[in-house]
């Protein structure tokens, strides 16, 4: 693979660039997905870029590989597919906006925000009622969005483990 010389000019296109895609990628010995929100790509650490383009040597190669992808310069040498339909990524995108704005630690917090604001109606593709051992029909996420939400944003689940979920 070619490397790309450094461009002031490209690398200020590419910072410009706010694609806010969310994809699902697996390293060669990842049993599950990790899911990576793709907002600036500039942004992007080594270890990101080296999942979503393995091929290419520099930092900067691998950012103008991504650019020209996502801006329809297809090259084939990734395939971005949004792991999310349109509706799934909206609410998800505006979960992560709440957890962001109010500066929260954990994911329960953001459902108490929703909640205390009569939000779930926005939400109405991702959320669910929840069951935790003696805590029942806690309103939060299904388990597929948790596990996307949770790793857009590194954060885990600390309170007792989830014995039922049920789309509402």
């Amino acid at each position: 693979m070619i490397n790309i010389p450094f461009s002031h000019d490209l690398y200020k296109h590419i910072a410009n660039l706010r694609p806010n895609i969310i994809i699902a990628v697996r390293g060669k010995r990842a049993f599950k997905p990790r899911y990576i929100l793709i907002g600036d790509i500039t942004k992007l650490n080594w270890n990101d870029l080296q999942l979503i383009v393995p091929g290419c040597t520099t930092k900067f190669t691998k950012q103008v590989w991504l650019y020209q992808q996502i801006v329809g310069e297809k090259n084939h040498l990734i395939e971005l597919n949004s792991c999310l339909n349109e509706k799934e990524h909206t609410e998800i995108m505006r979960y992560i906006e709440i957890f962001k704005n109010h500066d929260c630690s954990e994911l329960f917090q953001v459902n108490d925000i929703i909640t205390k604001n009569q939000l779930w109606d926005d939400f109405t593709t991702i959320r669910a009622k929840n069951d935790h051992g003696p805590h029942k029909g806690l309103l939060g996420l299904l388990p597929k969005y948790f596990e996307v939400v949770s790793s857009i944003l590194a954060v885990r689940g600390m309170g007792t483990p989830l014995d039922r979920s049920q789309h509402y």
